[in-house]
Order: C-alpha cells, then structure tokens, then sequence
C-alpha cells in the first residue's frame, strides 16, 4: 500500500492469489470487505496483508507440527505490521501443475510424494482446515476453504 499499488494489481500477478482478492477485498479498492470484518470480529487498521502461499513438507517430517512450526515462524518474522494472515486450506496433491500428467517433475516434488497424502481431496481439505484452525485460523465465511488470523 505505501507504494501506492493497489490490492487488485498486486494479487493479479499470480493466479494462485487472484483468486484470494475477491474473498478478502471489496472490489477496486484495497478494503477489506465485510467477510472479513465478520470472522475477525473488528476493523482493522490497515489493508496489509501477509499469505502464506504454501506450506511443503517432505514425508519423513510430516505429523511432526513441522507445518505449524514454519507457518508461525514466518508469521513472526515476515508479517511486520500486518494485522492479518491469509492461507488457503487446499491440498497440493490436487493441485493443477501436479496433476497436469505428472510429467518432468522436479527433483523437490518427486521428493514430497505428495501421491502419498492421499486421494480424498474432501478429507484432506478437511485436515488441513483443523490443522489450521487448532493454529488459530478461521474459516471466511463465503469460502470453503480461505482462512485468516490476526497476527499482530
């Protein structure tokens, strides 16, 4: 905001985030918009926003609280004055670009055997929609599966 970009172009560089713009901001502008006054409870002082894109972890590791860990470690040194946290619970093994023939995947991604977390995208959605909300997330009221949290 304090380079006067607005919310729009800014979630518009990626389709990954596009889509959060409409479930957090009133159109055109950088406010958020009533769903989000409503699941935090107050209004905030500033539009900032910090999102955590995604969160990969390798199988060895997993159940662990790893994911928690490194959520809230980004969280506390990467939010600054950011009021609000955004994630979207939604399980990479379902994701397009890994389904997409499951061709030339990268050394890292070969890795996370993500083929290993399951094929039940309503349960897994629902796992991580616990694991977030035991971390203090709460579900948008129009979204099945943004969340937020008050950070600061």
């Amino acid at each position: 905001m304090d380079t006067e970009l607005s919310a729009f172009w800014l979630f518009d560089e990626r389709a990954s985030t596009f889509d959060m713009y409409s479930e957090l901001y009133v159109n055109d502008t950088s406010e958020f918009n009533e769903n989000v006054i409503d699941t935090i409870g107050e209004e905030l002082w500033s539009s900032n926003l910090f999102i955590v894109d995604r969160v990969e972890v390798l199988p060895k590791y997993r159940g662990n609280g790893v994911s928690k860990l490194a959520i809230n470690e980004a969280i506390r040194l990467f939010a600054g004055n950011t009021q609000l946290c955004a994630l979207k619970a939604f399980p990479l093994q379902f994701e397009g670009a890994y389904n997409d023939e499951k061709k030339a995947l990268d050394e890292w991604t070969k890795r996370l055997n993500l083929d290993s977390l399951g094929n039940c995208e309503v349960n897994a959605s629902s796992k991580l929609k616990e694991l977030y909300q035991s971390m203090g997330f709460n579900s948008l009221s129009n979204s099945a599966s943004y969340m937020i949290r008050q950070v600061n």
